[in-house]
């Protein structure tokens, strides 16, 4: 899958790359955020705090302390 996606981007003549690996296999120090979804992104963009959003908001932060070490 990520070589159609390659191929898309490289066809629009896009900088960016898909790589599937886990961040681990990546060799990058960070945990990944988790999806949304539809639904939660919808309330989080109304300004209605989600269990998933606030996840994703305590993850970043950890990612931040472990970046700035």
């Amino acid at each position: 899958q990520a070589y159609r996606y390659r191929r898309y981007l490289e066809a629009a003549g896009r900088p960016e790359r898909v790589d599937l690996r886990s961040f681990e296999r990546q060799g990058i120090q960070q945990i990944p955020t988790v999806h949304l979804g539809p639904a939660a992104h919808q309330m989080e963009k109304r300004g209605i705090e989600t269990f998933l959003g606030n996840l994703n908001r305590d993850i970043r932060a950890a990612n931040s302390l472990m970046q700035s070490c």
